[in-house]
């Protein structure tokens, strides 16, 4: 009798064992499945900054272009003006 219990708190025990082992790796695959969604999260954000530094120094490039052709007629404009006088 005490053999078959023995054997029955075994089987109990490991029971137990193989739901905390499953429960373990449900739990390791549910935080792999975040860690994934949060690293594809943030190589997006990282896409957008990149994108939109890029966006910015295209419009500065932009400015700059239109600050040298304000120069520019601007210097035509007085050229002008000083040959009519």
């Amino acid at each position: 009798m005490a053999l078959e219990q023995k054997d029955q708190e075994n089987e109990m025990m490991k029971q137990y064992l193989n739901k905390l082992c499953e429960e373990e790796a449900e739990s390791i695959a549910r935080k792999r499945l975040e860690q994934e969604a949060l690293r594809d999260e943030l190589k997006s954000c990282n896409a957008e900054i990149v994108r939109r530094k890029e966006l910015a120094k295209e419009q500065e490039k932009i400015i700059d272009q239109r600050v040298i052709q304000f120069q520019d007629e601007k210097a035509v404009r007085a050229l002008l003006q000083a040959q009519l006088w």
